[in-house]
């Protein structure tokens, strides 16, 4: 393990990698950090403060910590104002004598010049006489480093302690590392990883901390593999299911209450968020191109095409909307921009690649549902409408010339038998279509009602519209598996009125009696998000209250 956290240390970028694997570290050595890294202010030298008995010693001390990528040497010792010799300076000169808090002004302060590689011999004797310089125990300062070497030796001392992160854990995680790369690596030594860490029977609050924290080191250490070998998408479904299992857990350990693991779950949803950020500026530019995802399907368009441009549009819209709950969460606008960009490439994959039209299961319709949330949330209720015209006009064309529908189930062999003709696409219900109808009442579109109405009378009567509804134990399923499995019942027999009002009517008769979601534990703890990752992640029915709280706010 100590190659595999070296290898991984050297890969960390100065800014919000490096530093933000620190402020986790400190933390596991119960040593508070005071202030964290800033984007863009001024700093007088100190990347991250913190406030702890040195393991060294025992003493209670002030740690002021400048963090440097890669190694030190002649090229970045003291030639420019952000150089390492300048940093430090700057901490004796102008921090230690105006940015102490008053409560912290009589503690022995620790400068440790932080990076994530070695020394060069190049500047060695620079060093070392520069902190003999200025080393001063009347000033009860001292000037240090950990290098690469001691990073590592402390990661592994304090968070992955033999109780936290036995042998067997250990093989999980090289066993991931290694097989990253494949595309069809189903990740099920990650998920061990997870089952095995939450099922620790920790006796304090202290050790279930450390548990969150080595699960956050392990996402990032599967983050930057996966990053090294090109392919990100691996990555962000290990971190899809890492959040939901944190957040089950902690619901069911009465958790989500408790702010020290709240801020640890938050660091974990942090991750994921880099990780689909990351993601997304990786295909953003795909997006915008003439059938871009053809290619990655092989070539083969009746079948892969269609499956891989719904998947990707299922994961785009969860990150956008992802963004969008940060920005209910905090109101800044930044992560407003952040979803309209990521709607704005989710358009541009829809009308780059027409295979977004063609539905092969029913259950495409989670990312469908998903997308049309990002576009109602960004505002854009032409491009909803343009596209639900689009798929029904396809689902009826491939009825009347192929007799093809969507399936009910997500078998990729069933597609194959019934496009070589193996066996005959079986027509008998359908969640797609309905809940497709439902949005033109979202939308305040008739027109919409009316065209979807006309194609359900023309070719589809036979067909059982139904539409799936939890019941009030669906978060005990929801983050662990499909929850169709387990919980909710099926309305089924749906039928469509003559009129598009009565029609508003009969769905919001319908929303009065469902069960109150203001219970649910992800709109108490202001994680809608999670439910909504759920659905893509174990191709679950999504929640109706998602798109129909937006009907019921237009009463």
């Amino acid at each position: 393990m100590r190659l595999v956290i070296l290898e991984y240390l050297s890969m960390l970028k100065e800014s919000k990698e490096l530093d933000s694997l620190l402020v986790i570290l400190l933390q596991s050595m119960d040593i508070e950090v005071i202030s964290k890294p800033v984007i863009g202010g001024r700093q007088f030298g100190v990347d991250v403060a913190a406030v702890g008995k040195d393991s060294e010693d025992g003493v209670k001390k002030l740690f002021l910590f400048v963090v440097k990528q890669g190694n030190i040497n002649r090229s970045n010792w003291d030639n420019k104002p952000q150089d390492t010799r300048q940093s430090i300076d700057e901490i004796l000169d102008v921090y230690l004598t105006s940015h102490i808090e008053k409560k912290y002004s009589k503690l022995p302060v620790s400068i440790i010049l932080c990076f994530n590689g070695n020394m060069e011999q190049t500047v060695q004797a620079n060093w070392t006489g520069f902190v003999k310089k200025r080393n001063s125990k009347k000033r009860k300062l001292t000037i240090s480093s950990w290098d690469i070497d001691k990073l590592s030796s402390y990661i592994i001392e304090n968070l992955m302690k033999e109780f936290l992160f036995p042998e067997e854990i250990q093989k999980e995680i090289r066993k991931t590392l290694a097989l990253i790369d494949l595309n069809e690596y189903d990740l099920s030594n990650f998920y061990n990883i997870i089952t095995k860490i939450l099922s620790v029977s920790n006796k304090t609050l202290k050790n279930d901390l450390k548990s969150l924290r080595l699960l956050n080191l392990c996402i990032n250490l599967v983050y930057k593999w996966a990053e090294e070998s090109g392919n990100l998408k691996p990555a962000l479904i290990a971190s899809e299911r890492l959040i939901l299992k944190v957040f089950s857990w902690m619901n069911k350990k009465g958790y989500l209450k408790d702010k020290k693991i709240l801020k640890e779950f938050q660091n974990i949803h942090i991750s994921y968020t880099k990780i689909s950020s990351g993601y997304f500026i990786k295909i953003r530019n795909h997006c915008y191109v003439q059938d871009a995802l053809f290619s990655y399907g092989g070539g083969a368009e009746e079948i892969e095409y269609p499956l891989i441009t719904f998947e990707q549009i299922g994961i785009i819209a969860t990150i956008g909307l992802n963004y969008l709950n940060f920005y209910n969460l905090t109101q800044d606008k930044r992560f407003l921009r952040s979803a309209i960009n990521v709607s704005n490439g989710l358009f541009g994959l829809i009308i780059n690649n027409k295979s977004s039209y063609s539905a092969l299961y029913d259950g495409h319709i989670i990312d469908i549902t998903l997308g049309l949330l990002l576009f109602y949330h960004t505002k854009r209720f032409k491009e909803a409408t343009h596209w639900i015209e689009e798929i029904f006009i396809y689902l009826s064309n491939s009825y009347v010339l192929r007799k093809r529908f969507p399936i009910l189930s997500d078998s990729y062999d069933e597609l194959i038998f019934i496009e070589t003709g193996y066996s005959k696409c079986k027509m008998e219900s359908s969640t797609l279509i309905p809940i497709s109808a439902e949005w033109s009442i979202i939308l305040k579109n008739h027109h919409l009602y009316n065209f979807i109405k006309e194609q359900v009378n023309a070719n589809f009567k036979d067909i059982d519209m139904q539409i799936w509804y939890p019941e009030d134990d669906v978060e005990s399923y929801l983050f662990d598996d499909n929850v169709l499995n387990n919980c909710g019942t099926m309305r089924t027999s749906i039928k469509f009125p003559e009129k598009y009002d009565d029609f508003v009517l009969q769905t919001k008769e319908e929303i009065e009696v469902e069960i109150d979601y203001n219970n649910l534990q992800i709109n108490k703890s202001n994680y809608p998000i999670l439910g909504l990752v759920a659905s893509r992640h174990y191709r679950s029915q999504i929640l109706p209250y998602f798109w129909r709280k937006l009907i019921s706010v237009e009463k």
